[in-house]
């Protein structure tokens, strides 16, 4: 201990190790008293087991061997009237050996012989086994018996399985007439009513004995003796005659008091008492069950008690060990105490650091340190008020930012700290890792090299343009640097921010193509006579010279080229006046199933057999729709689909109800469309083809709008393009929905 320790702690200390020590005292005194009955207890508790076990086990084995042997004399039974019907007519001397073979054959058992009177003796006259024939009934003890059956004289059989007025049969034994071979039988000793004659009948029972002998009790004793190593024998008596005939088991520590256990049985309780007889000690129980018999067991006494005192010597040994623990462990206590002032110190000049969450526990504190404790409590609550009010502030701008949209990436140049809101995240696809390395100015994104070039830069400027590529989407952007400025008016970093401009640039691109569809209608208005009146003279001209000149001329002055041009310039005519003058719509109330069905005939000749085009639409999807109209939007799609596939390919046609609308999904396995001209494609005169006009997908496009719905590319790339078309459904099927 210390030598400025208190002298109070050293006597409180002193006190606790005495008080300990007679405790341990008076433990070990109290443990030794109970460790006798600890140990007959235990030993009574094993024993209980053992006997239960076992007890089990003799039932158990008994009522198998019981229903086995019953089985089997039900079938000896049926064989003797089966031999009887055989035999009904003759007598003992016009029987045959090989008759009665042929019997035991048809009924596949092991033996037949027939006993009759032969002088003051009962003997066997014909067999199927030699050894059989002239075996006296005396020889095996059975004289009497069967001098009762051919008498016709019920007589008890103890050892009988079962006995009635025509039939004996015995219990699995050896055979008397094959002694030398290990062969076990069971014999049935029929008489024929009205007759001179037993027919002794016999089949194996090897099997049987086997199974029997292996549920005996011996097996578990056996079993039982090997796994307890505190158990010295366990037998079975049977105790009928005052005598302890063993059954199953051991005896070997017989003593003068085991003969007691016998003469008390008549009180049907266990039994037990310690034995010293052999020079050690053994703890003996004998328990009465029915049928005159008696379950043994001994127990090592001895070895038992020494296992409990090591126990006991083991449990005092820990308490020692914990003992001489706890004092440590008090003195160690004391020792912190005396430091304690340091570490409240500690404390402080943590919460002054800014750690205003800490407090310190005064209830685990020494009574002089209490109140000391309280008032840094009372200070660090005051600081963590103010600190949480500043943090609530901070959260609340931080939220705000979150919400905006607008991509914000706030960079302080002196502390090297950087900011990124929700939106920005979303936008750039930003992770932990991805933001680390941004703010060491290392993350590079080829496909968005132009956003991250302004970031990385040290350029200040307002509303630039670009694309920010994310997965398979792309959004149109507005981007601006500003410098970031503290109180002071210091420049102390830099403000990146951004704002998706992408479906106001859609809608831009949407009305400059309304601007330019209004261009064209005045056009094609103006100059659809002036165009398609000259150009159906020439057409009819043409086609008038084409019947009137031979193949010959017609391939020299290339007529059939004139009139596929005049062809193609009247189709774009048509075009233009159907984008300056659409045609009312007319609608009807269809399946949407039913229009792509009746439009895919129409692409036989084009698919052939290059390509597959599968269709999950549901029939029950119905729509308002002008049936043409759709038909021809379908079939443009599907055409370029077709043009875009190079050798073979799928494309697929999968419909969704979506609330309101069905999404109409058209994707081909084709090179796709360049990103460059995705913004475009439905602008007129925009075609990624040699020979295209530009219109289709303009006309597409007005068609879907006329009805209520929108198109768009929602994928492109190597692997194909998808088309999404959103129509409204039907107005009654809106109506119906709940």
């Amino acid at each position: 201990m210390g030598k400025n320790q208190p002298k109070w702690q050293k006597v409180f200390l002193h006190r606790v190790l005495l008080v300990l020590l007679v405790i341990m005292i008076l433990s070990g005194i109290v443990q030794f008293f109970l460790l006798q009955h600890q140990v007959k207890s235990e030993l009574e508790h094993r024993s209980e087991l053992i006997l239960n076990t076992i007890s089990r086990e003799i039932e158990k084995s008994e009522r198998a061997s019981q229903l086995i042997e019953h089985q089997i004399d039900l079938n000896l039974y049926a064989f003797a009237r089966n031999i009887e019907q055989e035999l009904k007519s003759q007598s003992v001397e016009e029987m045959t050996n090989e008759q009665l073979e042929n019997i035991r054959k048809e009924l596949q058992i092991a033996g037949i012989t027939i006993f009759a009177q032969k002088g003051n003796d009962i003997v066997g006259i014909k067999s199927t086994d030699p050894v059989e024939i002239g075996l006296s009934t005396k020889a095996f003890h059975f004289f009497t018996y069967a001098n009762a059956l051919l008498n016709e004289e019920r007589i008890q059989v103890n050892e009988a399985s079962f006995v009635d007025d025509q039939m004996i049969v015995m219990p699995i034994i050896q055979s008397t007439s094959h002694s030398e071979e290990k062969v076990f039988y069971k014999y049935g000793y029929y008489h024929p009513k009205g007759k001179d004659y037993i027919i002794c009948l016999f089949i194996e029972a090897e099997d049987v004995k086997k199974f029997t002998d292996s549920i005996h009790p011996n097996v578990t004793i056996e079993k039982i003796l090997n796994e307890d190593p505190y158990i010295k024998e366990v037998a079975v008596f049977d105790i009928s005659n005052q005598q302890m005939n063993i059954i199953a088991g051991l005896f070997h520590l017989k003593s003068k008091e085991d003969r007691q256990m016998v003469e008390q049985r008549k009180i049907g309780k266990k039994i037990s008492y310690l034995d010293s007889t052999h020079s050690e000690d053994v703890f003996k129980v004998f328990y009465p069950i029915p049928q005159d018999r008696m379950i043994y067991v001994a127990l090592d006494y001895q070895r038992m008690r020494q296992s409990l005192m090591i126990h006991s010597f083991l449990m005092a040994s820990t308490g020692m060990i914990a003992l001489l623990c706890l004092y440590f462990l008090i003195r160690r206590l004391f020792q912190q105490i005396s430091n304690q002032m340091n570490r409240i110190v500690e404390k402080v000049k943590r919460i002054s650091k800014g750690d205003y969450y800490l407090l310190i526990d005064f209830d685990e504190q020494p009574y002089e340190f209490r109140e000391l404790a309280q008032s840094i409590n009372k200070m660090s609550l005051n600081l963590r008020q103010s600190f949480e009010r500043i943090i609530h502030e901070k959260q609340f701008r931080e939220e705000i930012l979150s919400s905006i949209p607008v991509g914000i990436i706030t960079v302080n140049q002196r502390t090297n700290e950087m900011e990124v809101n929700k939106t920005a995240k979303e936008l750039l696809n930003l992770n932990e890792e991805r933001m680390n390395l941004v703010s060491q100015y290392l993350y590079l994104d080829e496909k968005n090299e132009a956003i991250w070039n302004w970031f990385y830069s040290n350029e200040f400027f307002h509303t630039r343009k670009t694309k920010i590529v994310r997965g398979d989407e792309t959004y149109t952007v507005l981007v601006s640097q500003t410098p970031l400025m503290n109180k002071k008016g210091e420049r102390i970093g830099k403000i990146f921010y951004f704002i998706d401009v992408s479906e106001f640039h859609r809608l831009e691109r949407k009305v400059a193509n309304m601007e330019k569809l209004a261009t064209i209608g005045e056009l094609a208005t103006g100059a659809a006579h002036e165009i398609k009146n000259p150009l159906t003279v020439i057409q009819g001209f043409m086609t008038l010279l084409q019947h009137q000149m031979s193949d010959e001329e017609n391939e020299k002055y290339r007529i059939p080229l004139i009139l596929k041009e005049i062809d193609r310039m009247n189709d774009i005519v048509n075009d233009m006046l159907m984008l300056a003058k659409p045609k009312r719509l007319n609608l009807e109330y269809v399946s949407l199933k039913q229009i792509i069905d009746e439009m895919l005939p129409l692409l036989d000749d084009q698919v052939q057999n290059r390509i597959s085009i599968e269709v999950d639409v549901d029939p029950s999807i119905m729509i308002d729709a002008d049936i043409d109209r759709l038909k021809q939007v379908f079939l443009n799609i599907i055409m370029n689909s077709i043009q875009a596939i190079e050798g073979q390919g799928k494309i697929e046609i999968v419909a969704k109800v979506d609330d309101r609308f069905v999404q109409i999904f058209i994707k081909d396995t084709g090179k796709g469309i360049p990103r460059e001209w995705l913004d475009k494609i439905f602008e007129p005169f925009v075609s990624t083809k040699e020979y295209g006009t530009g219109l289709g997908l303009t006309i597409i496009q007005r068609i879907i709008d006329s009805h209520g719905g929108d198109i768009q590319v929602v994928e492109t790339g190597p692997s194909g393009t998808v088309f999404q078309i959103q129509l409204p459904l039907s107005q009654d099927i809106v109506t119906a929905q709940p």
